[in-house]
């Protein structure tokens, strides 16, 4: 099996050569003198036992690129398939998930991370001998280093990803069901004494060390009222909070799909001062996370959902109490599912009242 990718150099009189990379300078025609041109498209050809298997054309030599390593990997994986060879190791599957995948998705390097893990785990052995007994494996090793069960379905789904795109079995692979996640939502009161404690110099052990702390009060400010998440909020440029229009592009996030969330006033107050700067918050998560520390050190709040994370769910919770419809509020957290968002909707007790209170006010105007 052979591959290669190449543009066509072509002339008026119907002379033409390929040449993989474009030349410099583009040489006269050999055959009447004239001036050939390259083709605007890259062109591709695999060929199999001396045969032509495919073809691909694209004006962009990377989706050449990729077609050429799927290709490759299908005719790999057909002819094993029919002369019984071996499978490739593990290490060889990665490589080929992470080429034909990951490497062009954003999350593509943690992806190849976990698989490393996983191959850490398991060792480098051929994929048909990853079965029920090596599930259990890679379960035990997580549930040893006390992994939460979302964790360790990370690490499953990575595995099933390299398993399906190498045309294996992985109905074995059980992942586990994993609750509503870190729900822990602020009180006014709280959000109060967070900032309070961040601010106040006298409760830090080293003052200048964790002058960062001023910042990080500020951080909280904007992220209950945003909903952004802590990594969003450390990404975000200057250039992208418009006054204007009072609103905030986040173009960074997790579901990779851009949104624009409206500033409240101290919102406003916090981050017009910081336009001239080219980041608006310079955090290091490590920072926020000694930050954080402190706070729970001063609150005693021992609960494990008590995380930054919770000044996210606390602008959702707000949102949907102050009556903001939740198809607007799954917009504004930038969810992929409205599913995701319907999680907050437990947390107000008083909405079936409400909705009770809304019911009868109708029936007794309709029975006037």
């Amino acid at each position: 099996m052979s591959s290669d990718i190449f543009k066509i150099l072509r002339c008026r009189c119907g002379w033409q050569r390929r040449d993989r990379e474009p030349a410099a300078e583009i040489p006269a025609c050999p055959k009447c003198g004239g001036e050939p041109k390259y083709s605007k498209k890259w062109y591709m050809k695999v060929l199999v036992d001396g045969k032509r298997h495919i073809e691909a054309v694209s004006r962009h030599r990377r989706h050449v690129e990729s077609a050429i390593a799927k290709a490759e990997a299908e005719i790999f994986y057909d002819r094993y398939k029919i002369n019984g060879e071996e499978q490739p190791l593990l290490s060889q599957a990665i490589d080929n998930t992470y080429q034909e995948k990951w490497k062009r998705n954003k999350d593509g390097e943690r992806s190849k991370a976990r698989a490393e893990k996983i191959k850490a785990i398991l060792g480098d052995i051929p994929l048909d001998q990853i079965d029920k007994a090596a599930y259990r494996k890679i379960v035990v090793h997580f549930e040893a280093a006390k992994a939460e069960d979302s964790t360790i379905n990370r690490y499953l789904a990575t595995l099933k990803t390299i398993l399906r795109r190498h045309k294996c079995d992985y109905s074995f692979l059980e992942l586990f069901n994993e609750d509503d996640g870190r729900i822990h939502v602020l009180s006014p009161q709280e959000e109060q004494q967070i900032v309070g404690i961040l601010r106040d110099r006298s409760l830090r052990r080293w003052p200048v060390r964790q002058n960062y702390y001023d910042e990080f009060a500020d951080a909280v400010i904007v992220l209950v009222d945003t909903g952004m998440r802590v990594g969003e909020l450390l990404k975000l440029p200057a250039r992208d909070v418009n006054p204007a229009t009072n609103l905030i592009t986040i173009w960074i996030n997790k579901a990779d799909k851009p949104r624009s969330v409206p500033m409240t006033d101290r919102v406003r107050a916090i981050l017009e001062p910081r336009l001239e700067k080219e980041r608006l918050f310079v955090l290091t998560q490590e920072q926020i996370g000694q930050a954080w520390k402190h706070v729970r050190l001063h609150t005693k709040n021992s609960d494990p959902d008590f995380v930054p994370h919770a000044l996210r769910h606390t602008c959702a919770t707000r949102l949907l109490e102050a009556g903001v419809d939740i198809y607007t509020v799954k917009e504004w957290l930038g969810h992929k599912t409205i599913q995701t968002t319907l999680r907050y909707v437990h947390l107000m007790p008083g909405r079936l009242a409400a909705a009770a209170a809304s019911l009868q006010a109708y029936v007794n105007k309709s029975s006037t």
